[in-house]
């Protein structure tokens, strides 16, 4: 087990490798510089310079590319050009906030739509798995964002029910910032839904068709069990 782990790490190097070729490669076709970015339009040509120079941006391509992967192999991600603050503690900070929302509404969707498609399997053809399907395939034909603006404009901006922006850290005020996660929870919640309950459903109808369900059902086990 532990050497196929170590094959399959392995063969992700390539990829790793490829990717971070192509983000190098396409930031450095995005147009603008960003040295002058950074200096301003005040800056002289020897402060543009003298900045490229201190960021390793006067050096060959290649040479960039290595100096970056080595940093990046160390953990270092450099710093905003807009607030000059280091990226990986900012990547951090919004990554336990999408974190926090993508655990809590997959958790909430499980505990939803595995009854429902264990339900809807039980009662296959009926009115009720009809109902639930026809459910189900209503939050997964709805796109994500357009579903969370309805309930942005709905639940945020007319009845002022949740914040439609900004955010509280939870570890400020626990209550206040959960108020903000409300809404992006619900419409993930709303979507996943959709998606696990035709996966449940799917599944618990292959398997009530196996053997071994068949002879439980021959020796009297009640159906719903």
């Amino acid at each position: 087990m532990l050497n196929y782990v170590l094959r399959r790490l392995l063969l992700t190097l390539p990829t790793l490798l490829l990717v971070a070729v192509a983000v190098f490669v396409l930031m450095r076709l995005i147009p603008g510089d960003p040295v002058q970015l950074m200096l301003g339009d005040m800056a002289d040509a020897a402060q543009v310079a003298e900045q490229r120079a201190r960021m390793g941006l006067d050096a060959p391509l290649p040479v960039q590319f290595a100096q970056w992967v080595h940093a990046l192999v160390q953990g270092d991600f450099g710093r905003s050009i807009t607030s000059q603050q280091e990226v990986l503690p900012l990547v951090l900070e919004r990554f336990s906030v999408s974190a926090t929302i993508v655990l809590v509404a997959v958790g909430l969707a499980v505990a939803l739509a595995v009854p429902a498609g264990l339900v809807a399997a039980w009662k296959q053809n009926q009115p009720v798995d009809l109902l639930i399907v026809l459910g189900a395939t209503l939050l997964l034909s709805v796109p994500s964002f357009w579903l969370g603006l309805l309930l942005l404009l709905f639940f945020g901006m007319p009845l002022g029910w949740f914040p439609v922006i900004g955010y509280v850290p939870l570890s400020q005020d626990l209550l206040g910032g959960a108020w903000y996660l409300v809404l992006p929870i619900v419409t993930l919640v709303m979507i996943e839904a959709g998606v696990l309950t035709r996966m449940a459903r799917a599944s618990a109808i292959e398997v009530r068709r196996l053997e071994y369900v068949t002879h439980a059902r021959a020796k009297g086990v009640p159906d719903w069990q």
